[in-house]
């Protein structure tokens, strides 16, 4: 598992990735109204992110991907 920090304003642009969630929570508690922290499986996609895509097609091509 890794630790995704990312900002919430913004371009959401990546703060760091750790593989330590103590680290990355850390760095959350910097600013917990801009930072947030997503774990996430290395060489997975998020499968929230296949939610956003707007047809089945793409949906499934990113699940295959």
């Amino acid at each position: 598992m890794v630790y995704v920090v990312v900002d919430t304003k913004g371009a959401g642009r990546i703060v760091g990735v750790f593989d330590d969630e103590s680290r990355a929570q850390a760095i959350r508690q910097i600013d917990t109204g801009y930072f947030r922290v997503i774990a996430m499986e290395p060489n997975a996609v998020n499968p929230i992110a296949i939610d956003w895509l707007p047809t089945q097609a793409q949906r499934d091509a990113l699940k295959t991907a």
